[in-house]
């Protein structure tokens, strides 16, 4: 029997170890504790692994991340007897499904503020600049109620339902407004939509099958009701501001200006997105927005 082992257990406990990324110690407790025993060579001691043990040392590897008792993972694997031992893992991958969409949301929103920042820095406060979106981002639009919406405390309830709408909302960066854009043009600055932002891979993962636009990116009907889509084009009319600009209506004005003296089609809404809006300690509002327009 031995010579049958020999030839396939020829992995030195150093290479496996090195193969592995493990410790020579990790192995022999693995031995000691019968989960992951080597062939011993009778004549020199020296220990050998087979190749098919890699495989069973990174599932033994994983359960003890797990903090599953090394105990139960020999009972489970010397007899197989999975009496305990599914539910715990069940448990486990249940618990590990739940980190990774934690992890997600934490990638989507990091990624939609660092694409966000990128558009800043490209352009100097109060100025109108062209700029291009980022194409891994996507709008979760949903319609304002009130008729006569000016700011965000006029549509405090249209963002609680836009909240309620979209489960996974911490993954995406509330909260923004659309005006409309022939309104705009015309100094009537009313919000019609509230928005918010999402990375692309899954932004409308978790929305309700009852709630996802089959409209084309971009489309009118995509735009008629509540939805996540792209932008028709990545091409934009943008502007910056702060609090300290003065009055919002100024920087509204100059985007205006701008759109007519260089000729542009306005092919989208007219977005606002809060990048950041505190209150500090004075009790005064601080606010850094994003004020922009897709164009032809």
């Amino acid at each position: 029997m031995q010579p049958l082992l020999s030839k396939e257990y020829t992995i030195s406990s150093g290479e496996f170890a090195r193969i592995c990324g493990a410790t020579r110690d990790t192995l022999r407790y693995y031995d000691k504790h019968k989960v992951l025993i080597p062939w011993k060579n009778p004549e020199n001691g020296y220990h050998y692994y087979s190749y098919a043990q890699i495989g069973t040392f990174y599932f033994i590897s994983t359960l003890r991340s797990l903090d599953f008792p090394i105990k139960k993972i020999r009972d489970y694997l010397l007899t197989g007897n999975d009496t305990g031992f599914l539910p715990y893992m069940n448990m486990q991958l249940d618990a590990l499904k739940e980190q990774r969409r934690e992890l997600d949301r934490k990638i989507r929103q990091v990624s939609v503020v660092t694409a966000l920042d990128s558009l800043i820095l490209k352009a100097d406060y109060g100025v109108p600049v062209i700029s291009d979106f980022p194409p891994e981002i996507r709008f979760r639009v949903a319609p304002v109620s009130s008729e006569n919406a000016y700011s965000l405390s006029d549509i405090a309830r249209d963002i609680q339902d836009h909240i309620h709408l979209f489960p996974d909302m911490a993954g995406s960066f509330p909260a923004g407004t659309a005006m409309d854009a022939d309104r705009f043009m015309k100094e009537d600055y009313r919000y019609i939509k509230v928005v918010s932002l999402s990375y692309v891979d899954d932004a409308d993962l978790y929305l309700p099958a009852s709630l996802r636009s089959h409209a084309s990116p971009g489309s009118i009907e995509a735009w008629e009701s509540v939805s996540v889509f792209s932008l028709p084009t990545r091409k934009l009319a943008a502007i910056v501001c702060r609090d300290t600009d003065g009055d919002i209506r100024i920087m509204y004005r100059r985007l205006a200006d701008y759109i007519r003296s260089n000729n542009l089609k306005m092919l989208t809404d007219v977005f606002s997105v809060s990048i950041v809006n505190i209150m500090d300690p004075e009790q005064r509002r601080r606010y850094l927005k994003y004020i922009f327009v897709c164009i032809e």
